[in-house]
Parts: structure tokens; sequence; C-alpha cells
């Protein structure tokens, strides 16, 4: 990348759009202050140059508690302080990092150094169930951010191409600074406007070799943890400037979701400076059956003001509706625009649908055809999931899994009025659900159907275990778009793919979670053809672990068993058995083994350890080490594929269909 100087200071990067950062965030000086400390409204917007020029007079912040609630003095080796600052439309960040050593490997926005940013909703006190945590770093000498985690859902596909940072070095120093601006649309539903305080918690990770100490502004032994959605922090108090002189306005829907007869309220925080005034509020409500127009008048007093306006709609048809407000002063000036999305649940159509679906399993066709009856459990899931979201769902909650839940309801539910089972069409990835023989649940898990499926030819089936923390969703779409480039290039063949959820995120594919592997197996073969004698199994990290388990344990079901960057053991604090003592002589499948060398996550260890025993067992195998490649930092499909075709003998892709290939949808 190429730089220059600046100021004394080396520019890394400006990325109007990802985010990324190798030091910290936050600070605190006590993990138990007497009352909140202040965040104050930027007299202007902040120019973000890495400069730091407009922050000289505010607030800096030491971030120096353990996550044990010892403080770590600062030193040479680690000093971290950050400010914050905010205006109507950004939350601002100025972070200062001083460290002996700086190292970026891969994910080092969690391995170091590197940190992660979390903003919670604090209706516990220092604590709340309701977070957005971001990931900052630098990997490969370039800057980069994620959403890590948001409300338990991790890496949430979300753009952060409106955030703005820039990172500079300053070598003498052995400093890092980086500035940046956060839009509140990411910090959905705070805004500091409307409500006057929120949670902020930052966790550094300085990484030395393989050493790596934790920094944190407030105390979270779990910060990152996948078994609990309860984020702790420190709460700061927003403080709106006085002397403003232009009327700065925050809105927001009291929720992303109501029945159709819930009020559907707008929520606005307005600063105005003048006198009290008339204003105008115009909007436009707009969905696929509707587009109506209105006006409404505000009365607006000087200063902070809080300002809610009901929606004044009588019919209201199962849909996602956007509300485009402008507001305009009383000398005719527009002030604010927003659009604002949200998702009704007409219960009258719901109930009907619900009724539809009790007729069809008492008709004659449910009770005498295996097929169209084991399709029903997708739809049954699809049912639990919308009257648990609107039941129980936060009223933020993110309204494209509502909505989607729905646009699928609706799509199964009209294939049973044709007489056909409720599965997706071909050509697509379709989340579809099973009961489970263990306990009677509803257990869901992701299949892709390649377009040319007709169901006369039995195909092989490739079976793809996720990882810890993220669900079988987005495991089997990264896999399948794999797959699917591959067949354009003819390198892989014709099958299904299979990911189970697994019963959670983080089960490590023991007992009830292995079990339901095998019944995800059981089920997709009631609905699909599949060749019994060619099911493959894959696995990553978490799966991994999960693939040499359940490959050795069921040597007669998987043909061929491919481990990608996975552990041989769960952690002690969940426990399950080391794969090591679970091989035997005479295995008949065969396994592929790829690991990166100076993985940080999984040690290398793991897969020398199981290879060795591999060779001492005479078990066929394939073994990749790939140097200098971390946790999956590495591309080796071309080769797990060649050994599959060899292991498996599936048909190669009919060559009149590579040009219809187009990238795989996700349900």
């Amino acid at each position: 990348m190429k730089t220059k100087k600046r100021n004394g200071m080396l520019p890394v990067s400006r990325i109007p759009g990802l985010v990324f950062i190798g030091a910290f965030l936050l600070v605190l000086c006590s993990a138990t202050p007497a009352e909140n400390r202040n965040i104050r409204q930027a007299e202007k917007r902040v120019v973000i140059d890495g400069n730091l020029e407009e922050w000289q007079s505010v607030p800096s912040f030491l971030v120096k508690m353990s996550p044990a609630q010892t403080e770590v003095e600062p030193s040479d080796d680690i000093s971290a302080s950050v400010r914050f600052m905010f205006d109507a439309k950004r939350f601002y960040v100025a972070v200062e990092v001083i460290d002996d050593r700086f190292e970026f490997p891969s994910r080092s926005w969690r391995y170091g150094d590197g940190f992660l940013l979390t903003f919670f909703d604090p209706v516990q006190g220092n604590a709340g169930d309701r977070f957005s945590t971001f990931g900052f770093s630098q990997i490969k000498n370039k800057p980069a951010a994620l959403l890590l985690n948001r409300d338990g859902v991790y890496f949430p596909p979300v753009s952060l191409q409106d955030l703005d940072l820039e990172i500079a070095f300053d070598e003498k120093k052995n400093m890092i600074r980086y500035e940046i601006a956060i839009p509140f649309t990411l910090l959905t539903p705070f805004r500091p406007f409307i409500q006057k305080s929120w949670g902020i918690n930052l966790t550094y990770a300085d990484r030395d070799g393989e050493e790596r100490e934790l920094v944190q502004l407030f105390p979270d032994p779990g910060f990152d943890t996948e078994l609990s959605r309860v984020r702790r922090g420190e709460v700061f108090d927003f403080i709106l400037r006085s002397g403003a002189v232009r009327a700065r306005l925050q809105g927001l829907m009291s929720a992303s979701h109501y029945f159709d007869d819930d009020p559907k309220v707008l929520v606005l925080g307005i600063q105005n400076p003048r006198d009290e005034e008339e204003w105008t509020l115009r909007y436009n409500l707009s969905s696929a059956p509707i587009n109506r127009e209105g006006r409404a008048k505000l009365h607006v007093p000087p200063g902070w003001n809080r300002i809610e306006w009901v929606l004044e709609e009588k019919a209201f048809p199962t849909e996602a509706y956007v509300l485009s407000v402008g507001v305009i002063d009383g000398q005719g000036s527009l002030l604010f625009t927003q659009d604002n999305p949200f998702f009704v649940l007409n219960r009258s159509e719901m109930e009907t649908m619900t009724s539809e679906l009790d007729e069809a399993r008492a008709g004659e066709l449910f009770s005498e055809e295996a097929r169209f009856r084991n399709s029903f459990p997708s739809v049954d899931f699809r049912v639990s999931r919308i009257e648990e979201y609107m039941d129980r769902a936060h009223p933020h909650e993110d309204m494209t899994r509502i909505h989607q839940f729905y646009v699928d309801f609706d799509f199964l539910m009209e294939r049973i009025r044709q007489k056909e089972p409720a599965l997706f069409l071909p050509g697509r990835i379709g989340r579809l659900a099973h009961v489970s023989e263990i306990d009677g649940t509803l257990q869901p898990y992701s299949v892709y159907v390649p377009e040319f499926y007709n169901g006369e030819e039995a195909l092989p089936l490739l079976v793809t275990l996720h990882g810890s923390g993220v669900d079988e969703k987005q495991s089997i779409r990264l896999v399948a778009q794999t797959m699917l480039n591959f067949h354009m290039s003819g390198k892989a063949g014709r099958f299904l793919i299979l990911a189970p959820q697994a019963r959670g995120l983080s089960d490590w594919y023991l007992g009830d979670a292995g079990m339901d592997v095998m019944e995800c197996i059981a089920h997709v073969k009631t609905l699909y053809n599949v060749d019994e004698r060619r099911i493959m199994l894959d696995g990553f990290s978490m799966g991994g672990y999960g693939a040499w388990r359940l490959g050795l344990r069921y040597p007669d079901v998987f043909r061929a068993v491919v481990i990608r960057s996975g552990a041989i053991a769960p952690p002690d604090s969940i426990g399950g058995e080391n794969i090591l003592d679970l091989m035997k002589p005479q295995t008949p499948n065969s396994f592929f083994v790829v690991h990166g060398a100076k993985d940080n996550a999984v040690s290398v260890s793991n897969a020398r350890s199981a290879v060795q025993k591999l060779e001492e067992l005479g078990i066929d195998h394939r073994y990749v080490e790939v140097k200098d490649a971390a946790h999956g930092g590495y591309d080796k499909w071309s080769d797990i594929l060649t050994w599959l075709k060899r292991k498996v003998k599936w048909k190669d892709l009919d060559p009149s269909l590579k040009q219809r290939r187009k990238k795989c949808p996700i349900s």
C-alpha cells in the first residue's frame, strides 16, 4: 500500500465503508463508577483524517481493566486511550494505542492485535442482551472491519460501506491512531437524541508471539461468548450541546414489526434552538399493495423534544412497509428526511393460512404420500418461528427475519395448495426442518438442490458442518457458491448439499447435536433421491471436529470425510471424545485433512497428531498443511474436489448447463 508522511504520522488507510483498526476503543478508569460519564455532541461534523486535531478538548479515557476485574497498568507494552463524540448522524471514535510490538494475524480483531467494540442497551444497568459488536484490526497490511455479532447472531449480513475510518502510525512513538465515524443506522435502536444513555465496552487483544493479553473498558469475561446473549460495559450519558444554531433531528420507529391492529409510532428526537414553531411532517407509506401520502402538524417547543407521531392508517395487509418522512420547519426549510422500514403481520390472514395448513394435514394426500407428508415440518417450522418472533422478539429485532419467514411460509403454502410437497424449487438453497425423534422438536437444516435435479437420478450428498458461532445457513452459502464456481469449470460433480444446524451454534456435534446430523440425513433422503453409497462429510473448525467424530463413529455412512482446520477434541469446559481414541484399524472410509501452519485458533498440532495416528493405523488419508496460513486462511477446494471425485466417482456436470449457472440465492 502506498503511503506518505503527514504531520509526523504515517497514514495506513482511508476506508469510507469498511472498518479496520488494530487497537481498541473505549475506556474506563473504574469498573464501577459512582455515576455515568458523559459523551458530548460535536460542534460540527468531524473530518476523519487521522490527525485528531478536532479532539484536543475531548476527554480521554484509559482502557485498562482485565476480564477478571483487575487493573492492567499502562506501559510501553500496551497502553490505550479513547475519546468519543456524536452528532445527529454519526458516532465518532478516536483511539490511540502504544505497543512495543504490533501483530496482525488472520482474524486479528479477535486474536490480536485488534479489538472488539460493543454497544448495548443498558436495561440491566451495566449489562444488556441487545447489542452490536464490531471487530477492528489490520490483515495483510490492509484495514479490516466487520460486524461480528448482533444480538447473539454472529456475522450478520450487514454492509459497513457508510462507516468511515482512518488509521495512522507514528513509528517513532510505537503508536497507532484510529479515527472512526459509525453511522447510527448501524447502531439501531440507539439514537442519543431519543435515548439519553447507552452502554459501551471495548476489548483489546495485545498479541506478542504466542502470548495474548486482554484489556477492557469494563470487565466482561463473556465479551465474545456464544453461550450467552448478555454483554457488559460502561453506561454513558449523551449530552446535547447548548447554543446550537441549527435544528437537529433523529427518528426511529417504535418497533421493527407490528400486528395490523398495533399502533405504528414514529419517535422523533428534536434539538430546536429557536422559539416554539409549528413544523410539518410529510410522509409516504409504501409497500407492494399500498402507496399513500399524507401530512401532519408538529408543535415543537425550544430545546430538546421527544415527539411521538402515530401513523393513522387502518388497513395493513401482511407485508414489508417503508414509511418515508420529511420534516419541514416554520420557514419552509427541509430539516430531516428518513426511510423507516417495518413489517406488519395481519392476524386474519395468518389465521386463514394456518387453517388451510390444518385442512391439508387432515387430507387424503397427507396420509398416503410420504414425501408430501414429510415436507410439512418445514411449514410448521415457519409457523412456529413467526409466532415466536411476534410474541417474544425485541421491538427492534431485525425485521428481515420475520419477513423472510413469512415469504417462505407463503411460498410453501402455495406448493401445498397445488398438491405438491412443501419444498423449494431446485437451483437455490432452502431451509427445511424435521421432527426430531429425540424429543419431538422441530429442528432446521439447509439444503442446496441443483437446478437440474428432477428426482430421477440418485445424486451423491455432501454434508457440511458449520463452525462455532455461525449457523448452517452461512456455512452452506459459502460451500454451495464454491461448488457452483467449480461447476462452471467442470471440476465439481452433480450432488446435493446438506448443512444441519445441529441444535445450536456451539454444541460441538456431541450428544443430541451429533444425532441431529444423522436425523437430518435420514430426513433429506425421504425428500430427495440420494445415492446412499456416496455420502460425503465436510466440516470447518468446530465442524471439523464434528466431521472427525461422526466420520469415525459412522464409517459405513460416510464414504469420504474432509476436515478443514478441525480440532481433535472440544474445549475442556465442554468435554467430549478425543478423536484419536475413536480411530480404529481397518476403518473403511477416507480422510482429507487440511490445516494452516500458523493457525492461532486451532493449533496445527491437532492435525499433525491426527495424521500421525492415521498413518500408524493404516487408514486412507491425504494431508495438506498450508504454509503461513492461519485459521481458514487458505483455499484448497480444488484439491479437495479432485480428491472427492476420485473417492466418490461422481458424474460430471452436463456441459450444456454450465452457461446457465448463476449465483445461488439463500432463503
